[in-house]
């Protein structure tokens, strides 16, 4: 009797709090995150299908490519993933030959990452995959002016609000 009641209880403010809350946040956040699944869906294809590696290690590497010593802790802030999981990446890109870790030139004691000559290459053939695959995605799908608009809003999301 009383598990029926709480369950009562937790059903009525389940029920309110979802009448409080606005619908259009729900809208908004599942059209966001199904765009961003297709997308990086339809890369991950092309990619596979190109006889290349996924979004994650091509993402990698553009940030790699972007200097000459970069850490571990600084992919992880840039990809905005986890440790383990950027950990778990790099072990397979170094064994894929795509980069190497060394000691780093100013601090003897740190592990930087840099992009070898293979990694370079694979980066150069997803960067024109990237760029087809997307062109050809959004051509389709946007009109002039749209991705644009599109972009300032969703650079809206990844700031602090003022």
């Amino acid at each position: 009797m009383q598990t029926e009641l709480l369950v009562g209880i937790c059903e009525r403010i389940y029920n309110e709090l979802m009448n409080e809350s606005d619908p259009r946040f729900d809208v908004a956040w599942q059209a966001l995150y199904r765009a961003q699944v297709r997308v990086q869906s339809v890369l991950d294809l092309a990619f596979n299908d190109a006889g290349l590696p996924g979004t994650d290690v091509f993402s990698a590497l553009r940030e790699l490519q972007k200097s000459e010593e970069t850490s571990a802790k600084d992919l992880e802030d840039a990809l905005l993933m986890p440790q383990y999981g950027v950990s778990r990446l790099l072990s397979r890109m170094e064994r894929q030959g795509l980069i190497k870790r060394t000691t780093g030139k100013q601090d003897h004691r740190q592990k930087v990452l840099q992009i070898t000559a293979k990694g370079r290459s694979n980066l150069a053939a997803m960067g024109k995959t990237y760029h087809d695959v997307l062109s050809s995605f959004f051509s389709a799908r946007a009109k002039p002016g749209q991705l644009e608009r599109m972009a300032k809003l969703l650079e809206l999301l990844d700031s602090d609000p003022a």
